[in-house]
């Protein structure tokens, strides 16, 4: 990955993200946060590496996430076919996808299928934010 594709945000309290999950922008705090709320979450990348806040208040700790590239091995709900390849995804939580957008966060198109559950993703940030 590009280091320049690299953010760092603060962690909201009592929060653990966990390395390789989907990131999120919690609405309400503006803090980093594992929970998609339903939809209501920004998205901000894939973590690279864990960053465990459980015990510490607001912005204690900083989550890197990767804000743009593709990835492998997201969990998708629902069954995946060559025909999901070129779709919206959407996250549901910190780790999985799907292709409604009901209660979760565009994060990207799907661009490889890997088995019924399992898919690759073109994530950014950019996109998910406009």
């Amino acid at each position: 990955m590009d280091r320049a594709k690299l953010r760092s945000y603060p962690v909201l309290a009592s929060t653990t993200i966990y390395d390789g999950s989907i990131v999120f922008i919690d609405a309400t705090t503006g803090y980093a946060s594992g929970d998609d709320e339903a939809g209501a979450n920004h998205f901000v990348g894939i973590a690279h590496g864990a960053a465990d806040n459980s015990s510490g208040a607001n912005a204690a700790i900083n989550c890197e996430v990767y804000s743009e590239g593709n990835y492998r091995h997201l969990t998708f709900t629902g069954t995946a076919t060559q025909a999901t390849v070129g779709v919206p995804v959407y996250a549901v939580d910190n780790q999985t996808i799907q292709a409604s957008s009901t209660n979760a966060t565009f994060i990207g198109y799907c661009t490889e299928y890997i088995g019924a559950a399992l898919v690759g993703v073109d994530i950014n940030t950019k996109v998910a934010a406009a």
